[in-house]
């Protein structure tokens, strides 16, 4: 490598830093939680974004019962963040209600379009160790 190309290359990694520099609150770093698509996924399977500099078009929603629900972005018209652990997603068309905890981490994600998709957990997971943790959602008709 040639001594200009060398200054280029070390200035462009002071201006550009590489997706390690990121920090997403409340996640763990760790190989398990990241794949080769630059996409990060908790550890609890509940939940799953978008790299920080992304938007997801959709949100997907998963029912432990195996139904799915996906709306465009462009659909939703408010969401609501309670702190009893209530997080509200309202579409043109649905109310969707999530139960759970650390859903306040999830709602700066929705605000944001970096989800990909929620899930409900099973009953036999142990949530002990989850921080965001989707005990069940509900979809009903507005």
């Amino acid at each position: 490598m040639n001594p200009t190309s060398q200054s280029f290359q070390q200035e462009a990694e002071k201006k550009f830093p590489s997706t390690s520099d990121f920090h997403f609150p409340g996640m763990d770093h760790t190989p398990e939680t990241a794949n080769q698509n630059n996409v990060e996924t908790l550890s609890s399977n509940c939940l799953e974004l978008v790299a920080k500099d992304q938007m997801a078009p959709k949100l997907k929603f998963i029912l432990s019962n195996g139904n799915r629900y996906t709306f465009p972005y462009a659909y939703i018209v408010r969401i609501e963040y309670d702190v009893q652990g209530v997080l509200s997603v309202f579409t043109s068309e649905k109310e969707i209600a999530i139960y759970g905890q650390g859903l306040d981490f999830v709602e700066d994600r929705l605000y944001d379009n970096q989800v990909k998709w929620i899930k409900e957990v099973k009953q036999n997971l142990n949530i002990n160790q989850s921080k965001i943790l989707v005990k069940s959602i509900e979809i009903k008709d507005r």
